[in-house]
């Protein structure tokens, strides 16, 4: 049994031309048809020098094969030079939120005097979605949300995908229709939860991968020391053939990180079980491929008419 997962479908917007297929019809590989390939995504890049660290020395040891970038967050900029220097393609953590406010504080891209109903009263992002949802203008998150993809792409950035930091796109269908539309604009990967993607799924520009899995479960592992390692090993032996994106939140064991974020720990014990050995039997056995959106990006673009059965997915 897998549990604690989310499964998410990740959209890529391509030509009009291509007329989207019926439903629940699950579109399984590129060119091998019983491929099982994987993309591990590490989240929250940017947001403390601790997790930056982690995912760069993830991604060196070929553990990882991209991460998201906080474009708000305070370490984006030194994370962003990292991966411009190493010419890493990465992803967007789009960012409207900040849990941690005065622990570990960012406010948005934008001037308060350019978008203020992104801002509190402590001139940082609001501090949950609910909240964000009960104040944010729409055209306010518009620019911001511009500004942080333009942001990424005027440092010379190569980026790959879309995604949502606390999944603020739950809270308003509106939020969601908007990164579909600026998905769409830049030609990027867009991911979503499968519980938002069926009322989107008619329009005829949108192509999906496969499926989305997400561990964030601080309690338990905390109960259980050995439950990352068998979620994980359980992910590979349950996977179907098809496209896997996987994201994972580590940081390096810092007392710095320990202070400001209540989830430290769990963060500590993703980045051990990425960084050791114990998932790679479970990888070998499964014939798992591991790859990045640059290197995928023309394949998926070849899938018209595809649309992910999650039905099909054991839990």
């Amino acid at each position: 049994m897998l549990n604690n997962i989310i499964i998410i479908v990740i959209v890529i917007f391509m030509s009009n031309e291509i007329q989207a297929g019926p439903a629940n019809l699950f579109c399984p590989d590129f060119d091998n048809k019983k491929a099982k390939t994987f993309v591990i995504n590490a989240d929250d890049v940017g947001m403390h020098s601790s997790i930056d660290d982690a995912a760069f020395q993830l991604y060196q040891a070929g553990k990882i094969q991209t991460f998201s970038l906080m474009i708000p967050a305070p370490t984006f900029k030194s994370a962003a030079a990292y991966a411009k220097k190493n010419n890493i393609a990465v992803g967007l953590h789009l960012t409207l939120t900040n849990e941690w406010q005065d622990k570990l504080p960012w406010s948005a891209t934008l001037r308060k005097q350019q978008v203020p109903s992104l801002y509190n009263k402590s001139g940082r992002l609001w501090e949950n979605v609910q909240q964000l949802s009960e104040n944010a203008n729409i055209q306010e998150i518009e620019q911001e949300l511009r500004a942080q993809i333009e942001t990424a792409l005027s440092m010379g950035l190569t980026v790959t995908h879309l995604d949502f930091h606390m999944l603020f796109q739950k809270a308003n269908k509106s939020y969601f229709e908007l990164v579909l539309a600026l998905a769409q604009e830049y030609q990027l990967v867009m991911v979503s939860t499968s519980e938002q993607f069926p009322h989107a799924k008619k329009r005829q520009n949108i192509k999906t991968p496969d499926r989305y899995l997400l561990y964030y479960n601080p309690n338990e592992r905390a109960a259980n020391p050995t439950l990352s390692t068998t979620l994980y090993q359980d992910m590979f032996f349950s996977a179907l053939p098809g496209l896997h994106h996987v994201a994972i939140h580590p940081s390096i064991r810092t007392p710095l990180l320990k202070s400001p974020l209540a989830d430290a720990d769990f963060r500590f014990d993703e980045f051990n079980v990425w960084s050791n050995n114990e998932l790679e039997s479970a990888i070998a056995k499964n014939n798992i491929i591991l790859t990045d959106y640059q290197h995928i990006k023309n394949d998926i673009a070849k899938r018209a008419n595809c649309i992910q059965d999650t039905a099909s997915y054991p839990e």
